[in-house]
């Protein structure tokens, strides 16, 4: 990603400067959420194309698949998921 914030017809992705870390968000059929009614799909990878969960309490853990996605994220995870990873420090 070069652009902060890039869109697909289903979702969006979001890089953010500070730390090269990239959240994808997309909510189509086919995808781990209800098409977008209350959820959506999200993966978090960095610059290296390493992935990763969020965990609560403002933690992430690797993720050993690099396909991993967050399934069924509510617009209340999504918030959290965002915040916490615009605070991660570059790596």
């Amino acid at each position: 990603m070069t652009n902060a914030f890039e869109s697909t017809t289903d979702g969006f992705y979001i890089t953010f400067p500070s730390n090269k870390f990239t959240v994808s968000v997309h909510w189509r059929t086919g995808n781990h959420c209800d098409s977008g009614k209350s959820t959506a799909e999200v993966a978090i990878w960095d610059k290296n194309n390493k992935w990763y969960e969020y965990k609560e309490f403002m933690d992430l853990s690797v993720v050993q698949k690099c396909d991993t996605v967050m399934e069924n994220v509510s617009p209340e995870e999504l918030t959290k998921i965002l915040t916490a990873v615009s605070n991660i420090q570059e790596r």
